[in-house]
C-alpha cells in the first residue's frame, strides 16, 4: 500500500492534515499519511508565503533521504 507524505509550510496546515485529511485519505487506501514541516518559520524574516522552489526542493530532498521506506530518484 502507498504512503502519502504531505509537506506542509507550518503547525496550521499540519494540524488539518493529521486531524481532518489522514482519516479520509486513509479511508482511500493510503497505509499511511504523514505531515511534515519544511524549512523553519520562526527563522525567516518574512513568514507566510511562497518560498522558493530551489530551497522547497532540497527540503524535500533531504526529507526523502531520510526517510528508510522512500524509493525513487530523489532517495538516494
Amino acid at each position: 500500500m502507498p504512503r502519502l507524505l504531505i509537506h506542509v509550510e507550518g503547525q496550521t496546515e499540519e494540524g488539518f492534515v493529521n486531524e481532518v485529511l489522514r482519516d479520509h485519505l486513509v479511508a482511500k487506501g493510503y497505509h499511511a499519511v504523514e505531515a511534515r514541516t519544511l524549512g523553519n518559520a520562526r527563522l525567516r524574516q518574512r513568514r507566510g508565503g511562497i518560498r522558493a522552489w530551489s530551497a522547497v526542493k532540497m527540503d524535500i530532498a533531504r526529507h526523502l533521504k531520510e526517510d528508510p521506506g522512500c524509493v525513487g530518484e530523489l532517495c538516494t
